[in-house]
């Protein structure tokens, strides 16, 4: 999450988030950390530019967001929190069904909430982290 924040501020959209695009970096002294590689599909490209020129709705079915994946040829394809779906899929690949808390449990939905407009952005998933590590 802190990677597609960096990546919002400087006006990147990666749009291929998926376990695939992620390097596990072992820390002994800690949780190990997650990196973010892959940036073949990554654009600054705005909503409209896709649409005009043609670029491809990109990444992997499973790891796009309905609006994106859902869209009809032509369309202007919004991704500013496609990303964020991603890595919501990926959350929830990572942690299971079974027993999860439930913080963790209102963040992956947050982040994968079908609803565009109700998505959590990634700075309010960013905050909720901050508060599931806190516990």
């Amino acid at each position: 999450l802190q990677a597609i924040a960096y990546l919002q501020r400087q006006g990147v959209i990666h749009r291929d988030v998926k376990p695939d695009n992620i390097l596990v970096r072992p820390v002994f002294s800690r949780l190990p950390s997650l990196l973010l590689c892959d940036f073949g599909m990554a654009s600054l490209a705005t909503a409209v530019e896709f649409a005009e020129k043609g670029f491809g709705v990109g990444g992997a079915s499973r790891y796009l967001p309905p609006e994106i994946k859902d869209a009809g040829r032509g369309s202007v394809l919004d991704y500013s929190k496609s990303d964020n779906w991603g890595a919501g899929v990926v959350l929830h690949e990572m942690v299971g069904e079974d027993k999860v808390d439930p913080e963790v449990r209102a963040l992956i939905d947050g982040l994968r909430h079908i609803d565009f407009v109700l998505r959590l952005s990634v700075q309010e998933a960013l905050t909720m982290v901050e508060r599931i590590k806190m516990k």
